[in-house]
């Protein structure tokens, strides 16, 4: 009799796999807007892909982990809307797990990004090792839209993750499974700081400013050594105006002897005449 159930076993098992396992793709709604955007193939989804009793999904929180299907962990803004049947797969349980390790190094935690690698990305990589298939396209487009434009979003929001298995999505301690890792979201680091030039200086007299504050705590000396200071600026002054009339006198020369020489003297225009 122990022969004969374990035979039996072996072969129902052997049947249901030889039939396979249905993988669906369940979709949630991540915003109200979708009831009007879904009939244009449009909306705000959050996905997760179902098979042997598991559902598999990604968060920038905890990276890959399975939870129990239909129930998002936690209380969450996410509503059921369809499980879509993708097709059947011939694997067993232990080799879809198998898969899900190789994936763990392609989609860490850390790397989770709303609109170029969320969960749906992962829901379309994991479909298409299991079946060689793309799930349906409306379920990302939004996303895909969005990355156009992900320039303009700061890091620290396209981090976030919707749905996570903690139960709330983006916290501020995320651990990712499987590297053992733990990544820290917190605040943004603070630029570093710029180097600055630093000097003595020096002042427009041509000394030092160590001198002229000598000068100036000196008492009666003090005194002297500001007069001296204005004096040499007066004739700096004087200096860089005469020096710029003497560039416009040089350039009012040079216009007039080019004006000048344009013209034709008069003997030149005469000859000229009788030529013709």
């Amino acid at each position: 009799n122990f022969k004969r159930t374990l035979l039996l076993r072996t072969m129902a098992a052997w049947g249901r796999r030889k039939a396979g396992t249905e993988v669906y793709l369940n979709v949630y709604d991540l915003s109200s807007s979708n009831n009007y955007l879904h009939q244009f193939g449009l909306g705000v989804f959050h996905s997760g892909v179902e098979v042997h009793g598991a559902e598999w999904t990604f968060s920038g929180g905890s990276g890959i982990f399975s939870m129990t299907p239909k129930q998002i962990p936690g209380d969450q803004n996410t509503v059921f809307r369809e499980s879509v049947l993708l097709g059947t797969t011939t694997l067993s349980s232990r080799e879809v797990e198998q898969i899900i390790g190789e994936m763990r190094d392609d989609y860490p935690a850390s790397s989770y990004n709303v609109l170029t690698k969320n969960c749906n990305c992962f829901a379309d990589d994991f479909v298409r090792r299991l079946l060689r298939r793309a799930i349906p396209g409306y379920v990302n487009r939004m996303a895909y839209l969005g990355s156009f434009l992900s320039c303009l979003l700061p890091p620290e929001m396209t981090g976030q993750a919707p749905v996570d298995a903690a139960g709330s999505g983006g916290g501020s301690g995320t651990a990712a499974r499987g590297g053992g890792s733990v990544v820290r979201r917190g605040a943004p680091r603070a630029a570093p700081a710029r180097r600055t030039f630093t000097g003595p200086g020096l002042s427009l007299g041509g000394g030092s400013t160590d001198s002229s504050t000598a000068g100036n705590s000196g008492g009666g000396g003090g005194s002297s050594s500001g007069g001296s200071t204005d004096d040499s600026l007066a004739a700096r002054r004087k200096m860089l105006a005469e020096a710029a009339m003497l560039r416009q006198q040089r350039a009012a020369a040079r216009a007039q002897q080019q004006k000048d020489g344009a013209k034709p003297s008069p003997n030149t225009s005469g000859q000229a005449v009788r030529r013709r």
